[in-house]
């Protein structure tokens, strides 16, 4: 019985040392799925009346949103990206991670920059 589970945990380990990246990939994925999941974007009764800007504010909030989480799983992809290649001693995967890592935290910070930069 014992040789059968030790089979088994070495056809894991092989599975995972040959599909890190796509493991890696479907679990960021799975969390970015998640994460869009929880952002909830209500649309109320409006009664046409009221201020149409209150709408496009709203649409534009959303696609603040929108870009920030895009942002954030960008991040979280080429951080993984970074450490799965540096385990590997991979120097193009490192850079091309990091290459993902900070676009994703430039992606993440442009709706708040320019937040900070309009005038009001």
């Amino acid at each position: 019985m014992f040789k059968k589970v030790e089979k088994v945990g070495c056809r894991i380990k092989n599975w995972l040392k040959r599909n890190k990246k796509d493991l890696a990939f479907c679990l960021l994925m799975s969390a970015g799925m998640i994460f869009l999941g929880t952002i909830g974007v209500s649309a109320t009764g409006t009664s046409v009346k009221e201020n149409k800007i209150t709408g496009i504010n709203d649409i534009i909030s959303m696609v603040i949103t929108i870009v920030t989480a895009i942002g954030i799983i960008i991040a979280l992809f080429g951080g993984a990206n970074m450490g799965i290649s540096y385990t590997q001693d991979n120097p193009d995967g490192i850079s091309r991670g990091f290459k993902f890592f900070i676009g994703g935290i430039i992606c993440a910070a442009v709706p708040q920059l320019i937040k900070w930069v309009s005038i009001k």
